[in-house]
């Protein structure tokens, strides 16, 4: 839902969305074992349904299908990148994410992280404190338990 929102606020403006899922649920092995409890969420996100309910931005999106665990060569990347959404419910993949993602993001360029400050996904806020604990950027912890990041 979230990106069909985003997409409706920038269909006058020429950008190109990245999607990446795996569009069948949580596999146990890309998942720490307190994260296990996941094992099989999601699956009833199908890949054909996210496309045509998006497919009036059709011409905006690339989609990625398959699990982020160090796949990023087989799937088609931006070379920079402006604002990144990560929203994976686990550690792991999140700090992939990180280390593949980090370096193409601009200057000013935003992450914004989904499950940062829930408590059913301490693990993915250590990595991700982890990740920026020597870095200028400072995370913004904000209510909903979502954090911000902005690219200095």
């Amino acid at each position: 839902m979230s990106i069909y929102y985003i997409l409706s606020l920038f269909k006058k403006k020429k950008y190109t969305f990245y999607l990446y899922d795996s569009w069948s649920g949580m596999d146990k092995k890309f998942l720490l074992k307190n994260e296990y409890s996941s094992v099989g969420k999601w699956e009833n996100l199908k890949f054909d349904q996210t496309q045509n309910n998006l497919s009036k931005f059709k011409n905006k999106i690339v989609y990625n299908k398959g699990y982020i665990n160090k796949n990023f060569k087989k799937f088609i990347n931006p070379n920079k990148i402006s604002w990144l959404s990560i929203d994976l419910n686990s550690a792991a993949p999140t700090l992939d994410c990180l280390n593949f993602f980090y370096k193409k993001m601009e200057k000013n360029g935003i992450i914004i992280f989904d499950d940062y400050g829930s408590q059913s996904y301490i693990d993915t806020k250590k990595v991700i404190d982890n990740f920026f604990k020597n870095k200028k950027e400072y995370i913004f912890q904000l209510p909903t338990g979502q954090a911000i990041v902005i690219i200095v």
